[in-house]
């Protein structure tokens, strides 16, 4: 393969890219508290990305924490940007 054909990675797009295989790593472990943490992480280095939003309020569901709620709350602040997102909210 032809050196050229690779991009490199910022050091960002590394950890978001780490941070994602962990996400569902820990997932897959049902080890909630963990995917909490790095969804988090994820929120904060890529606040506008509604499927973090999304991910962390599944996660607060599985803890049973009553955040969910409140992330709900911000998770419809973005469905500006989303029409759709907006109708599946509705439709919980």
């Amino acid at each position: 393969m032809p050196s050229d054909t690779l991009n490199v990675a910022s050091t960002e797009e590394i950890l978001v890219r780490l941070l994602h295989n962990l996400k569902a790593s820990y997932i897959r472990e049902e080890n909630y508290q963990m995917a909490l943490r790095a969804v988090d992480l994820l929120i904060e280095l890529c606040p506008d990305d509604p499927y973090e939003r999304r991910d962390r309020g599944f996660l607060l569901h599985q803890l049973e924490c009553p955040q969910v709620a409140i992330n709900l709350n911000l998770l419809t602040r973005a469905t500006d940007k989303f029409p759709l997102l907006r109708t599946l909210i509705f439709l919980l």
